[in-house]
Order: structure tokens, then sequence, then C-alpha cells
């Protein structure tokens, strides 16, 4: 069998389908003494791991229970969901999600206002009141 390496243009496409897909992964129910190297060795089978934390409390310095593992390629992300979601870490079941963009928000449900529109008060039709003209100034 010959091995083929990728071309320059595969490996722009690969990239630019990294970026755009999550890398990361949401890791939740950590045993409170989970360290971060800890779960960078954990997810470390799946892929290259670009970081990995557990995140804290800001005063007591105590773990919330659940962290975050970067990856190097978002394939890796996916597949750490695929293979580390329901596995034992620190003698815990782990649940392991990609991981959303700060300020991410699932899409509204339906009949809800989208995002951003406000929704008359109640009684009222709109910013001019229950005729819905707008109110003159005396």
């Amino acid at each position: 069998a010959t091995l083929t390496l990728p071309t320059l243009e595969d490996s722009r496409r690969r990239a630019a389908a990294s970026m755009a897909a999550p890398s990361s992964v949401f890791v939740r129910n950590l045993a409170f003494d989970t360290t971060d190297q800890a779960l960078e060795q954990h997810f470390g089978s799946v892929g290259p791991v670009r970081e990995a934390w557990v995140v804290r409390d800001r005063k007591t310095k105590e773990s919330r229970g659940f962290g975050f593992v970067g990856f190097v390629l978002a394939d890796d992300a996916q597949r750490a969901v695929q293979e580390q979601n329901g596995s034992l870490l620190g003698g815990r079941k782990i649940t392991v999600d990609l991981a959303k963009k700060k300020g991410a928000t699932s899409a509204p449900p339906s009949g809800a206002p989208e995002q951003g529109a406000a929704a008359p008060a109640p009684g009222k039709r709109g910013a001019g009141g229950p005729s819905g003209e707008a109110k003159r100034a005396k």
C-alpha cells in the first residue's frame, strides 16, 4: 500500500472546517478533586489536547464540578463526545458535550419572539398604546 500525503488544498480545507466547528468539549460531573492534568490525560487518548481546565470558584478555589477540554482538531472534539460521554473519571460517570461559544444560545421555542424582538406589554398593541396611535406631545 502506498502512503498518500494530503495536498496543501486538503490541509487548508480541513483547517477551515476545524475552525468553523467547535473544537472544545464541556465536561460535567467531575469529582471535586479532579485536576487539570487528570482531565488532559483522560482526554489525551482521543487526540492532541490544546488545553484542559477544571472550573474553580473564584474565592475558595474549589472545583465547581465541571471543566473544558480544547482539542487541536474539531474532529477530535466530536470523537471525544462519542467515546468519552458516560466514561469514568475519578470514580464518577462524566457527561461530555460539545462546548458552545460564550453567549451562544439555542433558538427560541416556536411561537416565542426572536432574540432582540420586544413583545408588547400586556394590554398594549404596539408602542402607541391601545389605539395603536402614537401619543401626541401637548
